[in-house]
């Protein structure tokens, strides 16, 4: 899946098979055990009234979180007549709302309290830090900055202890075995790695036991019952911090004890179901990036001459690549805030009006070819009469954007019917 700007290298896919094919598989057979298993507890009901939620990395970009959405319809889990039945939540923001509603003494969570929730899964790294506050008498979640994430999970760690096992025998060894042996492989990085990662203290040398099919391809000239290189071990620290460094990181910075649930996995799940009966605990969000889209505004002094034009259907002067800003870098959102822009049609009998949509690493930059701006998605409304534009200036659009929640959405308005129009968004490809 497109997830992260990093520079941690992902895993290639088979040349027949793409990230949306194998979400898509995959989800399919999950929604038909899910289904299963609904059946057997509660007999017998009707598939349009189960509202599904997928935990994303909270790092992912809205094209990996759009790719998502459309393989989970493509999987049959829901309709796409009914986009309300699917929800996204941030995996770290599940995390968080276990801990706020079922994690009790000595850190029970109060008004006021805030908090980090770590979660360190298989691909990412995600860290958000949240401020308990209570709306409407209840005890909601806002962010206290924008989240961030990384591809330094678990998995790269198994990749790391491959690559090192890869140059411990020399050649291709390692990997012509892992070709004959597939099972054993598996088992080796499930298995074995597994077992060391969760024993791993951060200084003792890992010794890994490795499969007997793999002991005889073993070079002669190599003593297989040495233990691993220490470099390993501190490179393996970097990727998945033990417990007493993770204590020791934080010591003197935190009024509370740090926490490792019984069952991480348990954490992202219980607050992800949390989540689908109350979205808005998850009350305000920052905003990651300042988001925005490209205007052509009337040219006046103090734009750039360079984007100056003239627009031939109107002789209107013009300047291009204007970003007009929708939200800041690391505004506060609520999750059912509103940012409303009104746009109108170019040129005489306009049958759609479309625009980009850019996200900048920063507050200042006023124009989209700067180098801090990328283009994330194309935003397109479709005029029902297109005979009636015979004033572009005239005919204008509301576009409401939703930016508080997990994903960025939009409607608009024809203010000339009154009408919602169709709008598409369609998020850039990483």
């Amino acid at each position: 899946m497109p997830a992260l700007d990093s520079g941690a290298e992902t895993f290639a896919l088979p040349p027949e098979l793409t990230p949306k094919r194998v979400i898509t598989d995959y989800l399919r057979f999950l929604g038909q055990l899910g289904l299963k298993k609904l059946a057997e507890q509660w007999g017998s009901f009707k598939q349009d009234d189960v509202a599904v939620v997928l935990s994303v990395p909270a790092a992912w970009s809205d094209s990996a979180k759009q790719t998502m959405r459309q393989a989970a319809v493509d999987a049959g889990l829901v309709h796409s007549s009914d986009p309300g039945a699917l929800m996204l939540v941030h995996e770290p923001e599940a995390a968080a709302l276990t801990v706020l509603k079922e994690v009790q003494d000595p850190i029970a969570m109060s008004e006021g309290d805030s908090f980090v929730v770590v979660d360190a899964g298989g691909g990412t790294v995600d860290i958000t830090c949240h401020l308990v506050e209570r709306k409407k008498g209840q005890l909601v979640l806002t962010e206290e900055t924008h989240r961030e994430g990384v591809l330094a999970g678990s998995t790269y760690l198994n990749t790391m202890m491959e690559d090192y096992v890869r140059r411990k025998l020399g050649g291709t060894v390692y990997d012509d075995w892992k070709e004959a042996k597939p099972v054993d492989a598996v088992k080796l990085v499930h298995d074995k790695v597994e077992l060391q990662k969760r024993s791993f203290d951060g200084t003792s040398p890992i010794k890994l036991e490795v499969p007997l099919s793999l002991l005889r391809v073993i070079p002669t000239t190599l003593d297989a019952r040495q233990p691993t290189h220490q470099g390993m071990c501190n490179s393996a620290s970097k990727v998945h911090p033990p417990p007493p460094k993770c204590r020791q990181a934080f010591a003197g910075s935190v009024t509370h004890r740090i926490v490792s649930p019984d069952v991480p996995s348990q954490a992202v799940l219980k607050g992800a179901a949390m989540y689908a009966l109350a979205p808005d605990a998850i009350y305000a969000r920052r905003s990651r990036h300042a988001y925005g889209v490209e205007t052509h505004t009337a040219f006046r002094r103090g734009l750039r001459p360079d984007l100056r034009y003239t627009e031939p259907d109107s002789n209107k002067v013009l300047c291009k690549k204007v970003f007009s800003s929708l939200v800041q870098l690391n505004e506060l959102v609520e999750h059912d805030q509103v940012k409303v822009g009104s746009y109108v049609a170019v040129y005489k009998h306009q049958k759609a009006v479309e625009f980009n949509l850019y996200a900048c690493s920063n507050n200042s930059d006023r124009y989209v070819d700067s180098a801090a701006m990328k283009k994330i998605g194309n935003v397109t409304l479709q005029i029902t009469d297109p005979t009636k534009v015979t004033d572009p200036d005239a005919y204008s659009f509301t576009v409401s954007f939703r930016l508080g929640g997990s994903e960025l959405t939009a409607t608009a308005i024809d203010n000339q019917t009154n009408l919602e129009v169709q709008t598409t968004v369609i998020f850039v490809a990483e």
